[in-house]
């Protein structure tokens, strides 16, 4: 085996190796858990749902050390669903999110 063929090898090997890690950080895991637990959290009504029927929607918000939600801006063009959104949205508790940090989650709202 060549020098330049060993190169490309050990490269190839190092992008199998990165790509496969990417997205097991701590961090991540944290992030998701976090997303689960507020599509856990998050419950429309069966009209409401029909409103934003397979839209993804994503929220910014901010919590306080309780885990409440203290600020919601969903990204919606519709003023009515925007505030239905947020206030369901305001509901959920996110203990153990870092206090006072801004978040964002992307939800996708999908009727079976």
């Amino acid at each position: 085996m060549n020098p330049i063929q060993l190169a490309g090898l050990l490269i190839l090997l190092l992008a199998l190796t990165s790509k496969a890690k990417a997205g097991n950080a701590p961090e991540m895991e944290k992030k998701s858990s976090f997303g689960t637990r507020i599509a856990a959290q998050f419950k429309l009504k069966p009209r409401e749902a029909e409103l934003v029927k397979n839209k993804t929607v994503r929220f910014y918000f901010t919590v306080d050390s309780s885990g409440s939600v203290k600020q919601v801006v969903a990204a919606e063009a519709d003023p009515a669903v925007r505030r239905m959104l947020e206030e369901h949205f305001r509901t959920v508790n996110l203990t153990g999110y870092p206090v006072n940090a801004g978040g964002r989650v992307d939800l996708k709202f999908i009727l079976n």
